[in-house]
């Protein structure tokens, strides 16, 4: 609930501020989810500001990979950031790991996408935005719907059977909470994302409008004087 309470805020604060604080924003909530590891509410909120900053960025990385060189060298390094993290022994099961891998592999998966005009007009396709759209809510809800659907599945069966065959069950279970948790997903987006995203811009566009008002009536005076 206290998530939902702060989205909106967090989505005007977004539009209200310049990119550049944005991102030393997002270095300060990336270093308080890291130091934080009992913080739930930061380690949920910290996806949603990212998938919230990325589309600001878009046509900067889409310019940027024009150029092969640094297409190269953007490749290059999410590939070898996303290798470390797959052979770190250290952090295997922590926050920080699950954190680095979507990091490289969502920029080595954004250097094939736009690197491939064919793969690039994939994000165009409606199917794909709407699936963007609720990436966050689903992100939130598979986890829950995954443990409700296992435990319902273990009263059916018996442990011993699913021990035996660890990864048929892991099979079934993606096969059923996948598309249950879109469902639910699409639900989560459009009654109750989407409706903050709304208050959030409306907050936004109050701001600007309340610094705009004041800047013409400064610049009023001035004239005036």
């Amino acid at each position: 609930m206290l998530i939902v309470l702060i989205l909106p805020i967090l989505h005007a604060w977004h539009r209200y501020n310049h990119r550049i604080i944005n991102v030393i924003l997002l270095i300060i909530c990336i270093l308080m989810s890291y130091a934080a590891d009992r913080n739930l509410i930061l380690k949920y909120l910290l996806p949603f500001y990212i998938g919230l900053s990325l589309p600001e960025y878009r046509k900067f990385f889409s310019d940027l990979y024009q150029y092969p060189r640094i297409h190269a060298l953007f490749s290059g390094a999410a590939v070898v950031g996303l290798l470390a993290c797959s052979h770190s022994m250290i952090v295997r099961d922590s926050f920080e790991f699950r954190l680095a891998i979507s990091i490289f592999g969502g920029l080595t998966l954004s250097c094939v996408l736009f690197g491939r005009n064919y793969l690039h007009k994939l994000l165009e396709h409606k199917s794909v935005r709407v699936m963007g759209k609720m990436s966050y809510s689903f992100y939130l809800l598979h986890w829950g719907v995954l443990v409700i659907t296992c435990s319902e599945f273990i009263r059916l069966i018996s442990l011993q059977d699913i021990v035996k065959t660890p990864l048929l069950f892991s099979f079934v279970m993606a096969i059923v909470t996948i598309p249950l948790t879109l469902i639910i997903a699409w639900g989560g987006y459009q009654y109750i994302e989407y409706p903050c995203i709304i208050w959030g811009r409306k907050l936004g566009n109050i701001f600007r409008s309340r610094e705009e008002t004041e800047y013409e009536y400064s610049m009023e005076k001035q004239q005036s004087s």
